[in-house]
């Protein structure tokens, strides 16, 4: 990906549900793809006021925004970023 400069990776605090949390990633070869943040949260969904400084930041700085599920559509469909969301229809 030679126009990218930087990715990363943001996961759960802590186990919860089906999302995947730091703990899941120990040991997991991911440092050829980018780097791994947690978000700081143990929230469904990344609620904004419960996220890390350190997330926030990233999230800030950054270009674009994947975001997956539900639970995270509903918490940043009003923040004003480029994000684009991976969705399920049934």
């Amino acid at each position: 990906y030679p126009n990218i400069k930087k990715i990363y990776l943001g996961v759960k605090e802590y186990p919860l549900i089906n999302d995947i949390s730091k703990y899941d990633i120990d040991g997991l070869p991911l440092d050829d793809i980018g780097t791994v943040i947690s978000n700081g949260s143990n929230y469904i969904g990344n609620v904004l006021d419960t996220l890390s400084d350190e997330f926030l930041k990233v999230m800030r700085g950054v270009d674009i925004i994947i975001s997956k599920g539900q639970a995270n559509f509903e918490c940043l469909n009003d923040y004003n970023e480029n994000i684009i969301y991976f969705l399920m229809v049934m």
